[in-house]
């Protein structure tokens, strides 16, 4: 019977340890985190031909792609932390049959139209919703320009920095991209459960 009991223990403390989330992860891990299904910190919705996906970033996948391969300094990703501390970082792809929406083949009229909303509108179309009842106006945004080389338009959101608890809902009002109105939620748990990044 001790033996027994003692082999369900040792079973329970297997599957405890193999359920933790690492408390850190390499750049390269902590990116392919963020996108796991799993961990429910990608939204993705179709509408028709278009893909539009939210990705919530976490502070330190931002301070991994500013800090130099070489550097190895905890002070260094601190103040990169810092830097980006008091904000919440979201990621906005829209994609078209697997590519930007944003082509210059499309007509001057309509690719000028869609590059002014893009690059200086695109906050009159989004806001965070806490489960609190907020409602967070983005404080900045960059489109990224990849000039059609990429597979999706892709636009970094930051807001306010949003309660730890409950849930956020990022809402997309229709743009002129046929969109409609869309909402990606988010479960604060899950995003507080995103490992740190590793120093090499």
């Amino acid at each position: 019977m001790i033996v027994r009991n003692g082999l369900f223990v040792s079973l329970g403390i297997l599957a405890l340890l193999s359920s933790c989330q690492p408390a850190s992860l390499p750049a390269q891990g902590l990116a392919a985190y963020v996108v796991d299904p799993a961990h429910e910190l990608r939204q993705v919705q179709q509408v028709g031909e278009l893909e539009v996906g939210v990705t919530y970033q976490p502070v330190d996948l931002l301070a991994a792609r500013e800090l130099p391969e070489f550097i190895t300094r905890q002070a260094a990703l601190d103040s990169l932390r810092d830097k980006y501390r008091g904000s919440t970082f979201f990621l906005l792809s829209i994609a078209r049959n697997g590519r930007e929406v944003l082509q210059p083949g499309e007509g001057f009229s309509q690719y000028s139209d869609l590059l002014q909303t893009l690059s200086f509108r695109m906050g009159d179309y989004v806001r965070l919703i806490t489960s609190r009842g907020d409602t967070l106006r983005p404080t900045n945004y960059y489109l990224d320009r990849t000039y059609a080389s990429a597979g999706a338009s892709q636009l970094l959101f930051a807001f306010p920095a949003v309660p730890a608890t409950g849930t956020w809902r990022f809402q997309l009002r229709e743009c002129g991209l046929g969109t409609g109105n869309l909402a990606f939620p988010f479960d604060a748990q899950r995003v507080y459960e995103v490992p740190v990044l590793a120093l090499n």
